[in-house]
């Protein structure tokens, strides 16, 4: 009796000592995590992760994002609710508010001939298409950004010059110019899908434009580097319109 009791004390030790091995990954809050009740650092694999934000200020409009991407906040009676089970990997949650009583551009805004670059980062899969396409578009003398979150949702955002500037870097530093007389055409996949990435940038010397059909063995690094600089831009800049599909 005694040995049984002993072999299951054993078990539930080791067990215990197993659980407490398991990985857990970070979400990081992006340094707000004071604005979300019931958040913690870090949750194990497959852990359902559930915050809120209760404080909740008149007259603005809030645009959740995980990992860089739209996320749908749900709403009840705590606030807005974010919710969605842990990857593998870590995460990274931020939000945005709108002032709704300022000025919005409207979209239609945007013309085609003022159009500087564009960065496309889409996928296709059974004939559907998703992903994120980023515009650049110069306005009087300023720089607005349009990120169009295919079929989900676009917004409109004030940017420097920088964000070009950092582009032709990208471009140039990569030699991103020759790619297409340079590489054999060939379809690129990834597990999602069919990839499409392409960068246009246009100014007084004339166009540049590469695709992912077109590329060196380093391509896909150094579209991630474009990914990266859109995303951040975009993350880090005053959101001045926005609209769901």
């Amino acid at each position: 009796m005694h040995r049984v009791t002993a072999l299951a004390f054993l078990l539930a030790v080791t067990a215990i000592l197993a659980g407490c091995g398991e990985k857990k990954y970070k979400v990081d809050y992006d340094g707000c995590k004071g604005s979300f009740s019931n958040a913690k650092d870090y949750y194990k694999a497959g852990e359902q992760v559930t915050v809120w934000m209760e404080f909740i200020a008149t007259d603005t409009d809030y645009h959740f994002y995980l990992d860089g991407e739209p996320f749908r906040a749900e709403w009840d009676e705590r606030g807005y609710v974010i919710s969605f089970v842990m990857p593998e990997h870590d995460v990274k949650l931020t939000y945005k508010t709108e002032n709704t009583m300022e000025y919005r551009p409207p979209f239609d805004l945007l013309k085609e001939e003022d159009q500087q670059a564009v960065f496309s980062d889409t996928v296709n899969k059974d004939g559907q298409q998703t992903g994120t396409v980023y515009r650049v578009y110069r306005n009087y003398g300023d720089y607005l950004l349009e990120v169009e979150n295919i079929g989900v949702s676009r917004e409109l955002h004030s940017v420097s010059a920088d964000l070009l500037s950092e582009m032709k870097k990208i471009i140039d530093e990569n030699d991103m110019a020759s790619w297409n007389e340079t590489y054999e055409e060939q379809a690129y996949q990834t597990p999602e899908g069919y990839a499409y990435m392409n960068a246009v940038y246009a100014d007084e010397d004339g166009q540049i434009c590469a695709d992912v059909s077109r590329m060196p063995e380093n391509g896909p690094e150094v579209f991630a580097q474009l990914r990266e600089l859109f995303r951040y831009t975009a993350e880090h800049s005053w959101l001045m319109n926005y609209e769901e599909y």
